[in-house]
């Protein structure tokens, strides 16, 4: 991916922020970013803490891998992190096709409604069609209502619902 610029307005003023690949200087900004990920609340049975750990760690991971089957772009502002993508390869279950899959998503509170999610979900998608994915899906708690809508504003539709019933007491 090649770097993109793009001018975004936040308190009425006009704002250059640059959409690009994740770059070693990147590495902790972004992950202290991905602990945001779980920040909606997520249903009772599960532990946030929990999240927060295992988003840090796929992300890292995901880093240090690297290669052609993934992709990390950050959201820069003034050189801080204000966002970032991860999309990875994944098969279908069905069809046993390759398709893209935005693994994480996330933008910085202080920057969520200036339209920073909506244009790296572009960027997303522009990966995996330059790929010949078949599809871009994603996984998202129905109680990210936020998340949700900005999903359903880019053309997502649900495919396959998972239903959980905790067995533990304590959950």
């Amino acid at each position: 991916m090649t770097p993109q610029t793009h001018a975004i307005e936040r308190d009425g003023e006009r704002i250059d922020m640059q959409l690009r690949p994740l770059e070693p200087r990147d590495t902790e900004a972004a992950l202290r970013l991905a602990e945001r990920i779980s920040s909606f609340g997520p249903p009772p049975w599960r532990d946030a803490d929990q999240l927060r750990r295992v988003d840090r760690d796929t992300l890292r991971r995901a880093m240090e891998e690297g290669g052609e089957h993934r992709v990390i772009v950050v959201a820069v502002v003034d050189a801080q992190v204000i966002g970032l993508m991860h999309v990875t390869c994944l098969e279908d279950y069905y069809t046993r096709r390759r398709n893209a899959h935005v693994a994480d998503l996330v933008v910085d509170a202080a920057w969520s409604g200036h339209g920073i999610g909506s244009l790296l979900m572009q960027q997303a998608e522009a990966w995996a069609r330059a790929r010949g994915d078949d599809w871009l899906s994603l996984s998202v708690f129905p109680q990210n209502e936020g998340a949700v809508r900005l999903y359903e504003r880019s053309g997502f539709q649900p495919d396959i619902a998972r239903y959980v019933k905790p067995l533990k007491p304590d959950t």
